[in-house]
């Protein structure tokens, strides 16, 4: 059968509705409208305990009316109908029986993936007050329970309560409907009383003192309250109304410390209600690689003498250097069940009253209007008939089969939800299986649709878009949760028909923060990020967007587990930001982009520790260009450069101007190795984040590969990291970065970026990789269980996005000696070489269709280069292609080129391989390659040594024609045409006379140079072409 069940996301055509095919033994929504009210319980059962393997699945929330409420403290909530019909959910009265509630309740979703949880919304019994009519009018109400996200767990060993607080959000979620059938009702217990023994009048019950003041290192889920830097004491007043005076109680003191010194140890004193108590904690080391602080906790028992607590806190510090901090306190107090000043009074069932029995609890101060409620299960509380006796105490009984806990209340002190208004429809288990997803939040959505848009449509991609609030309304009922992102892509990974149609890329359109609640930075967690539990050191704490794709049935959050997707960020904090990311996206794919910035690579290194980042480099250039020899690489290693003393320190300016320009002028690939902070590359800050917001590339967009600490930490919002700011950049910067969040090691960092480049030019069935692909193989590929470095590196960048590669290869056929056609294998000054090839796919197949220009470089052998030591250690030795011999634009026709260059008489002094480096492109399409496998001698290429040619220009500008005419004949001539960047244009071959006829019609206006070169001259003028 098909129906139409809400709306999913196209990106080609908007919302639209999708029809939903169900076999015919799982006719879903026919079976639901023939439930009646008691078999609801059966779908709520199914719904709640499923694991999301109903394929086809719709969501509740696809149609009909929904209101969304939130409760943030424990008790029984009241809705009149009064209430309602002024909040617009009614406008006349309506059949009771059609109210229904739905919520997850308090606590977060499990982070292992095998642990059931709720595939849908999950209904919770209300009470409906309506005079028995069956109609709910006005004077009638409805109640339900509703809570705080704060659950507590009974610790036996201990004999304490122990309470667990949701990490992303603080209120319960509900939705209420009248579209959905017959809702679930608060059932009533029998009023039979049976003879025992075991009567319960008081109970006990935790109370908790937690603060959320400071995060350690901005990293990790642990947060904690007051310190003791300038106040060694801190008293508080825990206020406990009934509590049996007389009565032993506990208290718990969870802290962590600061102490340095092998076996020095910072001594805390309690006190609680007058009772003392006292513990110490042992030191740590003062080493950033090892634990901060160290975790103590005391548990001590006191006497209750009123319902007022004092506790108080002092620190006795071993030193100076000491610091502590406050996590928790609980209190867990004996108390009397009895009502108070007419508010709800909540109580549990003692830990210690005997399993399986029936107990009898009596609670004074009720009335005949008293209601109580046993709320041990959240999402079906019972209403129980308690006899009033004649001392006034309300008398129930329950078997004591689990942990019970109650609530008293009457009407008159009932709690109010709060209204965030009516939800729009919405289906995500609705849409179409896809290869892309984009989880956006809610302000950058029209971002992420055009986004989609351009994937569908450029790069052939299926995409499904959701906000954030879509994916926590349908996977996590209405609150925040990071496993709700998870599991949005586990539903698609566990339903998909085949392997080949589970999700491939997970892009993040939204900045993080390490402060889900907004403690310290409000409204600074847009999409969030993992957070790693361990909090205490530096080398340990991470942040990780992996989390969302370990999607298989058995992970879980371990360091071990491999990733089954690529996931990358783009970290908008405005819509501005994020339209500016989506805008370079676009504009980077476009033909119009390639140039001979494609075959360019940055190789940057750090000048530290004895040198490891400099010979890390040196390997990682070999191994690039072994890879692909089509690569042009530039090496900025920093001692090469001289080290100027500053106020502010040491600097490389020299360094840090050739980064810029080379910046400037577009990368392929950025490959930085050394230390780094979050806005600085090196100690010596040689590249800084002002110069990365100056940075005018343009198009020309790099992919960085940063091996080092800090730099792209997206989610501390008290700064924009160098990895942000490189991303944001409207006006040029990266198009993708893949840096460390937090510190890492140089060996793991080292093998990470092995890894990546292993991977960067191999061929799928689909093309060259996209990011995502390159992420998750190199994540992969660097499972340890020693390093742990790997997850706190991210891809800041598109997951979908593939580089800048060329769409052909360039085969040399040829390269001769174009007077006798003998193959050369080594090149001499003052000769002609004829180069002879074309353009070919990767099947080796000629592109015959091909019609452009190719522009080539012939480059020298490598001159040997050493550094300066400039921070006492030994000066590094490696080698760099520094000259270029020969360099020009000619013509590509049918696929095929043919032409000749002539080189210099003298050589660079240093006999050894050189390269031809080609590159071809059209309006559509580039192609690139190389050659190898030649020696060069004898070559001159520096040209500030040569003689300044005398040179006469005639321009006519009727014709965009110049004519050129020298001193003297000067053989072997070559004449071409560079643009304002320096990069040929135009090229008209040799010519042995004294004059030479150019055209530059077809050109567009602008400012070019013409570059005239003999073997022992040259001149360079500016042309400046019209309109």
């Amino acid at each position: 059968m098909t129906c139409f069940l809400g709306l999913v996301f196209s990106a080609k055509l908007g919302y639209k509705p999708l029809p939903l095919r169900f076999n015919q033994t799982s006719e879903l929504v026919n079976f639901a409208h023939m439930l009646n009210r008691h078999s609801t319980l059966l779908l709520a059962f199914i719904l709640c305990f499923g694991v999301l393997k109903l394929c086809g699945q719709s969501s509740l929330l696809s149609s009909g009316n929904w209101h969304h409420f939130t409760t943030s403290s424990d008790g029984v909530y009241k809705l009149t109908f009064e209430d309602l019909e002024g909040l617009g959910v009614l406008s006349a009265p309506i059949a009771s029986e059609y109210l229904r509630l739905f919520s997850h309740g308090p606590g977060m979703l499990p982070e292992q993936n095998w642990v059931p949880r709720p595939s849908d919304l999950r209904e919770v019994a209300i009470y409906v007050g309506d005079g028995g009519d069956g109609h709910f009018e006005p004077g009638d109400y409805l109640l339900f329970y509703g809570s705080d996200q704060t659950t507590w767990t009974y610790h036996g060993a201990d004999g304490i309560y122990r309470h667990s607080t949701n990490l992303y959000d603080d209120e319960v979620h509900f939705f209420l409907t009248t579209d959905h059938g017959y809702g679930l009702r608060v059932t009533q217990a029998p009023g039979q009383m049976v003879i025992t023994e075991h009567v319960i009048n008081q109970s006990p019950e935790p109370f908790l003192h937690k603060t959320y003041l400071r995060n350690l290192f901005s990293s990790g889920k642990k947060w904690f309250g007051e310190n003791f830097y300038d106040v060694l004491t801190h008293d508080f007043v825990f206020q406990i109304p009934g509590a049996v005076a007389g009565s032993q109680g506990l208290c718990e003191v969870n802290v962590i410390s600061r102490a340095l010194g092998m076996g020095n140890t910072n001594t805390f004193e309690v006190q609680a209600a007058g009772t003392q108590s006292s513990f110490e904690v042992l030191n740590v080391t003062n080493n950033y690689l090892n634990d901060y602080v160290r975790a103590a906790r005391h548990i001590f028992s006191f006497e209750v003498n009123g319902t007022l607590t004092p506790v108080s806190v002092t620190l006795d510090p071993f030193s100076s250097a000491s610091a502590a901090w406050i996590n928790f306190i609980t209190l867990q107090v004996e108390r009397h069940l009895v009502l108070h000043n007419q508010e709800q009074f909540l109580f549990r069932s003692p830990p210690s009253a005997p399993s399986d029995e029936v107990l009898e609890y009596r609670v004074a101060n009720g009335n005949t209007e008293t209601m109580v409620w046993d709320i041990s299960s959240f999402a079906a509380p019972v209403r129980l008939s308690p006899a009033l006796s004649y001392n006034g105490n309300m008398v129930f009984q329950r078997i004591n089969d689990e942990a019970r806990r109650f609530v008293c209340f009457n009407l008159n002190n009932t709690l109010s939800p709060h209204y965030l208004g009516i939800l729009p429809n919405q289906n995500l288990k609705g849409q179409p299986f896809a290869e892309g997803f984009i989880v956006t939040h809610p302000d950058f959505l029209a971002q992420a649709l055009q986004l989609a848009a351009f994937h569908e449509s450029h790069n052939q991609l299926s995409v499904n878009v959701a906000t954030t609030d879509e994916i926590y309304r349908e996977f996590s009922g209405g609150a925040k949760d990071i496993t709700a992102i998870k599991d949005y892509l586990r539903y698609f990974y566990n339903n998909a028909p085949s392997p080949e149609e589970r999700p491939r890329y997970l892009c993040l359109l939204g900045d993080a923060s390490f402060d889900y609640k907004g403690h310290v930075h409000p409204n600074s967690c847009f999409v969030p990020t993992f957070q790693s539990e361990t909090s205490f050191a530096l080398i340990t704490t991470y942040c990780s967007d992996d989390y969302f794709v370990l999607l298989q049935p058995q992970k879980s959050n371990l360091l071990q587990e491999s990733l089954d997707a690529g996931v990358g960020r783009l970290p908008a904090k405005s819509v501005e930001e994020a339209q500016a990311m989506v805008d370079k996206i676009i504009a980077y794919s476009q033909p119009e982009n390639n140039g001979n910035w494609q075959y360019k690579v940055l190789i940057v290194a750090d000048d530290e520790d004895n040198n490891i980042h400099m010979t890390q480099a040196e390997a990682i250039a070999e191994n690039l260009e072994n890879l692909n020899c089509a690569l042009h690489l530039s090496k900025v290693y920093i001692d090469a450069y001289e080290q100027v003393s500053t106020p502010n320190g040491n600097r490389y300016p020299e360094a840090s101007q050739e980064i810029s320009k080379q910046l400037n002028a577009g990368q392929f690939m950025v490959n930085y190795t050394g230390h780094s902070g979050h806005s600085n590359w090196a100690a010596e800050q040689v590249l800084v984040d002002t110069t990365i917001e100056q940075l005018q590339n343009g198009t020309r967009l790099p992919f960085h590969f940063m091996a080092n600490c800090d730099f792209s930490k997206f989610d501390a919002p008290q700064f924009v990291s160098g990895g942000e700011r490189l991303m944001i950049n409207p006006d040029g910067g990266a198009i993708a970065c893949v840096s460390n969040a937090r510190l890492g090691y140089s060996s793991s960092n080292f093998t990470f970026n092995n890894h990546f480049n292993n991977n960067l030019f191999t061929q799928y069935e689909d093309g060259y990789p996209r990011l995502g692909d390159l992420i998750r193989n190199a994540k992969n590929a660097s499972l340890s269980s020693s390093i742990m470095s790997h997850r706190s590196i991210n891809l800041l960048g598109d997951p979908m996005v593939r580089l800048k590669y060329a769409d052909y290869y360039i085969e040399v056929s040829s390269l001769s000696d174009p007077n006798t056609g003998t193959e050369l294998d080594e090149l001499t000054g003052g000769t002609t070489i004829r180069l002879e090839g074309g353009i070919v796919d990767i099947d080796g197949l000629p592109a015959s269709h091909f019609d452009g220009q190719l522009s080539y470089l012939v480059l020298d052998s490598r001159v040997p280069q050493i550094t300066l030591g400039n921070d006492g250690f030994p000066p590094f030795e490696y080698s760099v292609h520094l000259d270029t011999l020969a360099h020009g634009v000619t013509d590509v026709m049918f696929g095929a080129f043919d032409f000749t260059v002539y080189l210099p008489q003298q050589g660079n002094g240093h006999p050894g391989e050189g390269k031809i480096i080609l590159h071809a492109s059209n309006q559509d399409q580039s192609a690139l390659g190389c050659r190898m496998g030649f020696d060069v001698s004898d070559i001159f290429t520096r040209v500030y040594e040569k003689q300044a040619m005398q040179l006469s220009v005639f321009p006519n500008p009727t014709t965009d024609r110049i004519t050129l005419r020298w001193s003297e004949t000067q053989p072997n001539t070559q004449i071409s045409c560079l643009n304002s960047n320096g990069q040929p244009v135009r090229t008209w071959g040799s010519t042995q006379g004294v004059s030479q006829e150019i055209s530059l019609e077809g050109m567009p206006a602008g400012t070019y140079l013409l570059r005239v070169e003999s073997p022992d001259a040259l001149a360079v003028i500016k042309v400046i072409k019209l309109p």
